[in-house]
């Protein structure tokens, strides 16, 4: 009996870490978009496009191990969690704020 309690809080802390994962490359990407904070303003197009590249890359990764935990939680372990709906809801509301927000 311990040991199932210990494995679901062990699982718990994953899916809010993988569901917290996406905060960073969004803040990034946004920072870059509004050239916030000021010391990246002095960026170049190619340093732009390393960073932004680098940053789009560890968006995917996120949204990858989103997606196997996800599937392993509820089709394995046949369970649901609302920890699960939060890193889409950051990347859409990240997509939503980079498109209608005008840059800088």
């Amino acid at each position: 009996m311990h040991e199932a309690r210990k494995d679901h809080l062990s699982s718990r802390r994953t899916v809010v870490l993988i569901a917290l994962l996406p905060v960073l490359p969004i803040v990034g990407l946004l920072g870059m978009r509004w050239d916030q904070p000021k010391w990246l303003s002095p960026m170049t197009g190619p340093d732009e496009l390393l960073v932004g590249g680098l940053l789009t890359l560890l968006l995917a990764a996120t949204g990858l191990l989103w997606m196997i935990s996800t599937l392993h939680i509820v089709g394995e372990d046949r369970r649901w969690s609302w920890w699960i709906t939060v890193a889409p809801t950051i990347v859409i509301t990240g997509a939503i704020l980079y498109f209608t927000v005008p840059g800088s």
